[in-house]
């Protein structure tokens, strides 16, 4: 990966956070594999220092044999990426812990730097919902936006609570006259750690509304071996498999007729300690550790 020097003129810009916002790692691994199948250039790192505090993110070391080998603080990294012709700008950071009021005001006008004109933010979120669903919320500040989301196949947000830095970076877009997006996936509560189907899903619906579109590789291939070893879970743990059927038959009845709702989505909460499927235990007890490696908390 190169690192280019000079101004890049990028309309476009995709934004993900890591952290809380984050669920299940979907943005961070979705941007991994948007990085290994693009044309990537790195343009700027900006150090976050004035955003962030120490309990709740931590500069990242990797130690070999007693020795530092990389020691790296928080920062924000700036890409140029260019997918089947067509070029996009990626943004990817922690989410800060504090200052979000300059923490926006800085960005945008760093994005706008760069000939910034539309920013669509992805986040992830628990619900409840099962593994062979996928469901897409959005939050606009314009009609065309509110058209674009739609024609997407995405759902439109209905929560009130806490924020993520989403929205304070939107509504510093919004005073700049920048379009802006915020898409959040959403994943079953019940599993931890990578959902390739989630991932292409997102992917999919960034390219309908950027028109820039990425190559989603065997992310698909790798779901279909995932969701065999959930199901032989479920097979086995008649407690979870009871739990997700009773969801099934409230979904049954809230769907009704009687009981239809508006097309939109809530930025539901789950249970403090919801059941978990690991299946990374699951793989280790019948196939060895080598190959425990599916899903991690």
């Amino acid at each position: 990966m190169k690192k280019d020097t000079k101004t890049a003129q990028l309309r476009k810009w995709l934004i993900g956070f890591t952290g809380w916002c984050d669920a299940g790692n979907v943005v961070n691994n979705m941007v991994e594999h948007i990085l290994s199948v693009t044309e990537a250039q790195k343009l700027d790192e900006w150090d976050l220092e004035s955003y962030w505090h120490i309990e709740s993110e931590r500069p990242y070391v990797v130690i070999k044999h007693g020795l530092i080998r990389n020691f790296a603080w928080p920062a924000m990294s700036f890409y140029r990426l260019e997918s089947k012709g067509k070029e996009i700008g990626l943004a990817l950071s922690a989410e800060p812990s504090r200052n979000w009021k300059h923490f926006a005001k800085e960005l945008i006008e760093r994005i706008e730097a760069y000939g910034g004109k539309q920013v669509i933010m992805a986040g992830s979120l628990y619900d409840k919902i099962f593994h062979d669903e996928t469901i897409i919320s959005g939050v606009v500040l314009d009609p065309e936006s509110l058209n674009l989301v739609l024609s997407a196949g995405c759902k439109l947000v209905e929560y009130e609570g806490p924020a993520a830095v989403h929205t304070a970076v939107m509504e510093e877009a919004r005073r700049r006259g920048i379009v802006a997006i915020s898409l959040w996936i959403h994943v079953p509560f019940y599993l931890k750690g990578p959902h390739e189907k989630a991932m292409a899903q997102l992917l999919d619906v960034l390219g309908r509304i950027s028109g820039v579109f990425f190559d989603t590789g065997d992310l698909l291939d790798r779901w279909a071996v995932r969701v065999k070893n959930i199901e032989k879970i479920l097979e086995e743990d008649e407690e979870l498999r009871s739990v997700l059927e009773a969801l099934k038959e409230k979904e049954k009845e809230e769907k009704s007729p009687s009981k239809a709702l508006p097309a939109t989505s809530s930025m539901t909460t789950t249970p403090a300690k919801p059941k978990v499927i690991r299946i990374d235990e699951f793989i280790r007890r019948r196939k060895g550790p080598s190959e425990g490696d599916f899903y991690n908390e």
